[in-house]
């Protein structure tokens, strides 16, 4: 067996162990679902209003004001001012036409329609898992409840947990290369268009992992488009047009350039209290702080990794979709100290 092969199945198998594991040791000890609704939110009546209108909002979001004292280093300044213009260009081409997103690209900024046969082509399989824990393990409780979804996934519910594992070769230019291990495991629940996103690691992720400079990734690479397939099939398949997901959550937020540029986001605000030490470090328990993205801090959150893919997304799907644009960003830690970002999407 060639080299590369074996150590991609390797790691396709250290994967997969894991998420047996992780999915039993849940089973066995996570708590009630019912533990998790102990709040004010009742998942049955909950409000779908505006988060921003609905929490009380401890801080002044909407404020332009940056003070100097919050960047500390020149190479923050610069980090802040990228993310800026970054972050209110993918606003824009969110809220264009089709047509002017595509002038203002120089390219058809409509990703080309493919079926099934595609996946397959680029060395991806696709299966679902019925562990009833992918979302509960997370005290995602108040959160889900917020926004009328349900905790529990698997059998008997609407959150239904998909895999998709890049775990065959793949052609590039005519020329065969082995799997890359990529893993995207997320929640799709097509009923209430809902989106939960907790373990993806793409191919390009894997190769630099590896430090594999030389392998090219499959066609079917990008996070968006693969998640965009899994959806497209839950909605009917076809090329014509479908409901795009009202809320896309990401789940324990990891990505250092994210946590890294919220952290700015979070050293500008006014807040009453103040917020301490840990909460800008840690963020705050939920209902966390909501971002709308008519304003700056808003904008420079969509410019970070782990909400690039969700505006391309929907830049790239204006005639399945419509013109949706990402309107708030709510940015949370939960009980057991993980952080998370949630996404709602409207009519632009």
């Amino acid at each position: 067996m060639h080299p590369r092969a074996l150590i991609s199945l390797v790691l396709y198998a250290a994967i997969v162990t894991h998420f047996v594991v992780d999915a039993v040791a849940f089973q066995l000890n996570s708590p009630q679902p019912l533990d998790l609704f102990s709040g004010s939110l009742n998942p049955t009546n909950a409000s779908v209003l505006s988060i921003f209108s609905r929490q009380s909002q401890r801080c002044n979001t909407e404020s332009e004001d940056e003070h100097a004292t919050a960047l500390q280093s020149d190479n923050e300044k610069e980090n802040w001012q990228r993310a800026k213009c970054k972050g209110a260009e993918l606003d824009s081409l969110q809220r264009l036409t089709r047509e002017d997103a595509t002038a203002k690209l120089n390219r058809d900024s409509e990703a080309p329609y493919h079926d099934a046969n595609w996946v397959v082509e680029n060395g991806w399989s696709e299966s679902e898992l019925f562990g009833k824990n992918a979302l509960i393990k997370y005290a995602l409780g108040d959160a889900l409840a917020s926004i009328n979804i349900p905790p529990e996934t698997g059998r008997g519910s609407n959150n239904r947990v998909i895999q998709w594992i890049q775990n065959a070769f793949y052609t590039v230019s005519g020329k065969r290369y082995p799997p890359t291990a990529a893993g995207f495991y997320n929640i799709f629940n097509p009923v209430d268009n809902f989106i939960g996103c907790y373990y993806n690691f793409g191919p390009q992720s894997q190769l630099i992992s590896r430090m594999d400079e030389v392998t090219p990734i499959p066609a079917l690479s990008r996070w968006s488009d693969v998640i965009f397939q899994g959806w497209q099939k839950l909605k009917g398949d076809g090329d014509g047009p479908i409901e795009a997901p009202r809320y896309i959550m990401r789940i324990d937020v990891a990505n250092f350039e994210t946590v890294d540029t919220i952290g700015l986001a979070l050293n500008f605000l006014t807040c009453q209290p103040p917020l301490t030490g840990r909460e800008k470090f840690d963020w705050p328990l939920w209902p966390g702080i909501t971002f709308s993205t008519a304003h700056t801090k808003g904008k420079v959150i969509m410019s970070t990794p782990n909400m690039l893919g969700i505006a391309w997304m929907l830049i790239n799907r204006k005639t399945r979709f419509g013109t949706k644009v990402v309107t708030e960003i709510t940015i949370w830690r939960s009980a057991n100290n993980k952080k998370h970002i949630l996404a709602k999407i409207e009519d632009a």
